[in-house]
């Protein structure tokens, strides 16, 4: 039997709401990762893309992914192959990668110019794992001297076939990728990789393989033969209710049985949404306030400094949304949302009784309404 793990969008470096999720990944790395490694003892990992989120990454992104492959190799009797996702620099990526082959650890971040399995054996198993790193279909044209390949669908089903007479069909054949499949479900924290149809990949383009392990969307899914193993981190609100992990595979005379093992996480990422009274009233008792969170508000009135506030009982609010301010509105179209703010104004005196009742903690009286309105008015001669 060979045991294998894929996983993918690492995204080291990730950046929401202007807060670094280096700690949330170096957590996931140290306190699951690794120790689930060398508890489980794999023949093989795959990591299907995105290691970066962005070409050029962070210094401590780049120390952190070191870290890991150096402990990988020296702790670890286990192949890595690494390919390059679409924010990858790929160059970057595969600096030492002659050198790293030959401790097993392969980099993959170039159209391979011989295309050939890495191959992994154990007892009478034989499994060959074929790295297609992403490209542009140009990247393809060139490579294969064909003019007519303009999609991402195309140029697979014109390397696979070109692949296909070196497959050893008797054996387990798995490629890995990092594409966008039809009818895949997406998740606001990806990059489109191109709009409309001319991006995607048709699932039976994969038919060939006996697993395909993909990269670029964050949600797991599985269509047929094919695995998104997904982020392994959330990294957009829309993602809350995303059950994280890591996409475990045994395989056993060329049957394989995939099971996902869930991921802790450093903090979660949801929404809390209601009347700002309601939430703060919540928050008190939220044994999990160390959330990353986005709060919407539901006020028909303006709320006096509400992130401040929210902050007090979650130290890790990262934004927030007004329906008062956003009510009937697309908060892209300029014109709408003043449209939309023009037609929720509120008078003075309602924004002086929220005043009173939100930062001073009482009921405005008749008096107090009366001295607001001779100080608004101009009128103060009887102050």
């Amino acid at each position: 039997m060979i045991k294998r793990l894929h996983t993918s969008d690492w995204h080291l470096g990730r950046i929401i709401y202007g807060r670094s999720l280096l700690n949330d990944q170096e957590y996931f790395i140290n306190n699951f990762f690794l120790p689930y490694i060398k508890d489980y003892k794999p023949d093989a990992i795959i990591i299907a893309g995105d290691i970066y989120d962005r070409k050029i990454a962070p210094s401590q992104a780049i120390r952190l992914f070191d870290n890991t492959i150096t402990e990988i190799c020296l702790e670890c009797n286990t192949q890595l192959i690494i390919i390059s996702g679409n924010h990858d620099g790929a160059d970057r990526l595969t600096l030492g990668s002659k050198l790293l082959s030959n401790m097993g650890v392969h980099f993959i971040s170039r159209i391979p110019e011989t295309p050939e399995p890495i191959v992994i054996n154990n007892q009478n198993e034989c499994v060959n794992i074929w790295p297609l790193p992403y490209f542009e279909p140009v990247d393809m044209r060139d490579y294969l001297n064909n003019d007519k390949l303009h999609s991402f669908n195309d140029s697979y089903k014109s390397y696979i076939k070109y692949i296909s007479d070196k497959m050893p069909l008797n054996q387990t054949n798995i490629l890995t990728a990092h594409c966008f499949v039809t009818g895949s479900k997406t998740s606001e924290s990806e990059s489109p990789l191109y709009i409309g149809g001319s991006g995607e990949v048709h699932k039976d383009t994969f038919s060939l393989f006996d697993y395909v392990a993909l990269g670029h969307l964050h949600a797991p899914q599985c269509i047929n033969n094919i695995y998104y193993s997904g982020s392994p981190l959330k990294y957009s609100f829309d993602e809350e209710k995303h059950t994280k992990c890591i996409n475990k595979i045994e395989i056993n005379n060329k049957n394989i049985s995939v099971e996902k093992i869930p991921v802790p996480a450093q903090h979660d990422m949801r929404k809390i949404i209601g009347k700002f009274d309601e939430l703060i009233e919540n928050a008190k008792h939220d044994k999990h306030n160390e959330d990353y969170i986005f709060a919407v508000l539901l006020d028909d009135v303006p709320i006096f400094e509400p992130v401040a506030r929210l902050r007090e009982y979650y130290p890790n609010i990262l934004g927030l949304e007004s329906s008062w301010m956003y009510k009937q509105s697309n908060q892209n179209n300029r014109d709408m949302l003043r449209k939309s703010i023009e037609s929720n104004k509120i008078d003075d005196i309602q924004i002086f009784e929220q005043f009173l009742s939100q930062m001073c903690g009482y009921e405005s009286t008749p008096e107090d309404i009366q001295i607001f309105n001779d100080l608004t008015s101009g009128d103060d001669k009887n102050i």
